[in-house]
């Protein structure tokens, strides 16, 4: 099977053979481009491997995970309940004496390793429990919250009090429960995403994607680079962000627009949650799992063989099959991967893009 499917994929490859090329991991990209617009993508040959991380608990599914200080701290679903892990620099994993008895909404951890978990209790009241580096723990519930129309969906806490996330807008409370006013309303996707001692306002365009650095409850100042991405996450320095670009994982300056590729997800593997470790290594959430990414090459002792996939999409869901297949195929083989590139990204929104020509 792995040998015809080699065959096929190297006919392809001939086919737009003047167009590829092994690509180069140091190459930088200006703002505006696209990875993968040399059939490279800008990751080029960094290809990753990944390995479960092993949970205490066993059987569960992994909601979320977040970086709290020197550690880690994350939250698994087991039997219909919310149960919590610390995970350090070594990867070891112990669990968290932290009980609750509702649903979970949001976890969230500041740069000294507080952490704050935002749940709902059964007669609908919002309550958020507190974590301290000492494991002090304490819990109040947010009567602030009670009169809301719009469900909460997330949280996060700043200095000053409490990003709220609803529906289309983002509410702001200060720490006495007073209503400060709102960032929103907003058409499409938006998230808060905490960057070291910055928090940061991200919007989803249909073409491009803004960054907001928030300084209390208002904005600071406004990037907005022209670039459809996702996946975004903390970066590991001011102005620096991790996102993903047409299969791409990249590090980005979103005050210029450079980027310069740090991993190949096609090649590599599903990225869902991005949690950055070193340049060779990242965690990610994946189907519930927390994965360990560490460069293939360090790894195996053989060679990897490359072969890139050309095809047209406007969205990468028309294509979610084909990139299924390709994520098993490169789950299952250590020494070929497939790289996809996308050049129907060039024509989002735009029917008389040059993304066709530039496939030709």
């Amino acid at each position: 099977m792995k040998k015809a499917i080699t065959v096929v994929l190297i006919f392809c490859l001939a086919l737009v053979f003047t167009a590829c090329s092994t690509g180069n991991e140091e190459t930088k990209y200006s703002g505006g481009e696209i990875a993968g617009k040399d059939l490279t993508g800008s990751g080029g040959p960094r290809i990753f491997s990944a390995s479960p991380i092993a949970m205490p608990g066993g059987e569960g599914r992994i909601t979320d995970a977040v970086k709290a200080g020197d550690r880690f701290f994350i939250c698994s679903e087991e039997n219909s309940k919310n149960c919590f892990y610390f995970m350090g620099a070594d990867l070891n994993v112990t669990k968290a004496d932290i009980t609750l008895g509702s649903t979970v909404i949001s976890i969230d951890a500041d740069h000294d390793g507080e952490i704050y978990i935002l749940s709902m209790e059964q007669d609908g009241a919002y309550v958020l429990t507190q974590v301290s580096p000492d494991m002090e723990i304490s819990s109040r519930e947010l009567e602030f919250l009670g009169g809301l129309e719009d469900a909460v969906w997330d949280m996060c806490v700043g200095p000053q009090g409490y990003y709220i996330e609803t529906f289309n807008n983002v509410l702001c409370y200060d720490f006495a429960g007073n209503y400060v006013g709102e960032l929103g309303p907003f058409q499409g996707a938006f998230d808060i995403i905490r960057n070291g001692p910055e928090l940061l306002l991200t919007v989803y365009g249909e073409d491009y994607t803004e960054f907001n650095i928030l300084s209390g409850f208002e904005i600071q100042d406004s990037y907005k680079v022209l670039m459809k991405l996702s996946g975004i996450s903390a970066g590991t320095q001011d102005g620096h962000v991790f996102a993903v670009n047409s299969g791409i994982v990249c590090d980005l300056d979103f005050t210029t627009g450079n980027y310069t590729g740090y991993s190949n997800s096609y090649a590599s593997g599903e990225v869902g949650k991005f949690i950055y470790l070193t340049q060779e290594a990242y965690l990610s959430i994946v189907n519930g799992e927390l994965m360990y990414y560490t460069l293939a090459e360090q790894q195996e002792n053989n060679e990897i063989q490359t072969l890139v996939l050309a095809t047209y999409a406007h969205e990468d869901y028309e294509i979610s099959d084909l990139l299924n297949a390709v994520s098993l195929f490169n789950e299952a083989n250590a020494d070929i991967r497939i790289d996809v590139v996308n050049y129907g990204i060039y024509d989002a929104g735009n029917p008389e893009g040059t993304g066709l020509q530039k496939l030709y």
